[in-house]
């Protein structure tokens, strides 16, 4: 088993115990790792699934691999060569939980060869997977220090994870997306792994995008969520103008994932500042806001 170089150890996690200490794996250590073999048929539950596409782009790059032999491409490319788009930002592609993070791979240049350490993270560069069900997606060549998830997050469809980057083995600003399945459970401490098999994403039957957007990001990046200790109120603040829509439902969550509160009843300033009374004692909550466009997630320490 390959060593962790440097890891992030966290008091808090949102997940079971089973997945150990670690939320994520950070490290520029060159890890590079055998290419995947290509799978068949995909698992009969990935039809049950709501698929999105997880970004925006400029040009795509196909999946090339033949059943029962290695990939010679083991995913999509979603590239995005606008240099005057500072920000694209990767969603994930259903709904699912995160099974492992790796961070700390650097990039030399954004839209040129990536000089760094190009077989960081086994050249897949800062990534992301998730788990739906049965199968696996990996949200690869992240921007350095854009994720905004952690091992044993529980993502709704299109929510944000990252930046698109040029980390790890590649050559422009891309999203390298794969579809996986793997018999053995993600060790979140480990250095990166690989999936048993990998499938084209071109397989998955993709819903219309739902507006989620760089627009919609930004905006969402703009919410404020504080903890008023004093008044014993938390506050939801909105940007003045945003795109988000109304707000539906606001929900808290403790460090281990169980729901303190879940407010409904919001009255008729659904696009502005929302106060929810509250008192806690923790030291970190997760505050769940969802509007009529975007479910995100906020943290708070009290």
């Amino acid at each position: 088993m390959k060593h962790v170089i440097s890891i992030i150890l966290v008091s808090f996690v949102f997940l079971p115990a089973i997945y150990g200490q670690c939320d994520r794996v950070v490290s520029s250590v060159e890890d590079p790792g055998p290419a995947q073999m290509t799978g068949g048929e995909l698992p009969a539950d990935v039809n049950d699934t709501d698929w999105f596409f997880p970004s925006n782009y400029t040009r795509l790059v196909s999946f090339s691999g033949t059943p029962g032999n290695k990939a010679s491409h083991e995913g999509m490319d979603y590239v995005h060569e606008d240099t005057s788009k500072e920000h694209v930002y990767i969603h994930t592609a259903a709904a699912g939980q995160v099974v492992y993070v790796r961070e700390g791979c650097p990039e030399s240049s954004q839209f040129k060869h990536n000089n760094y350490n190009r077989e960081c993270g086994a050249g897949w560069g800062n990534h992301v997977v998730v788990k739906h069900g049965s199968v696996y997606t990996r949200y690869a060549h992240l921007k350095k220090n854009s994720i905004t998830v952690k091992v044993g997050d529980e993502l709704y469809a299109e929510q944000i994870v990252g930046q698109m980057g040029n980390s790890g083995r590649s050559e422009v600003r891309h999203l390298h997306f794969e579809l996986g399945t793997r018999r053995d459970m993600f060790d979140p401490c480990g250095m990166s792994q690989n999936f048993d098999y990998v499938y084209n994403p071109n397989q998955l039957n993709y819903n219309q995008r739902t507006g989620i957007d760089d627009e919609l990001a930004e905006d969402t990046a703009k919410v404020v969520v504080c903890h008023d200790r004093h008044n014993e109120i938390i506050k939801v603040k909105m940007p003045t103008s945003h795109s988000l829509g109304q707000i539906i439902s606001i929900e808290l969550y403790d460090a281990l994932g169980r729901k303190l509160e879940e407010v409904n009843d919001l009255g008729a300033n659904r696009y502005g500042e929302q106060q929810i009374p509250y008192s806690s004692g923790s030291q970190l909550i997760i505050c769940r806001i969802i509007t009529e466009k975007i479910s995100f997630s906020k943290k708070i320490v009290s």
